[in-house]
């Protein structure tokens, strides 16, 4: 559970939300999020799986112990400013 908990909390942070803010939008208290985060809540509600697919969020990434979503996150920007960056001069 300790690697869903450490995902979830990445995701949040990918997604540029506080855990108010995004215990909000994922129909969440702020008490679940900071539960989730730090392994205490051993299961993910229908509510957060919703919310993390109209983000735009891989759920198989997100379950994926290989898969880090911040550096996914790193390598396509770095990606777009070298592509612009090739555009540009």
């Amino acid at each position: 559970m300790y690697l869903i908990a450490s995902k979830i909390k990445e995701t949040r942070i990918f997604l540029r939300l506080s855990q108010g803010e995004f215990a909000s939008k994922s129909g969440m208290t702020q008490y679940d999020v900071s539960s989730m985060e730090n392994g205490k809540k051993k299961f993910i509600p229908t509510s957060l799986l919703q919310f993390l697919i109209s983000s735009g969020i891989s759920l198989a990434k997100l379950l994926d112990d290989r898969v880090s979503i911040l550096r996914n996150l790193y390598a396509k920007i770095h990606a777009t400013i070298t592509f612009a960056g090739l555009l540009l001069f």
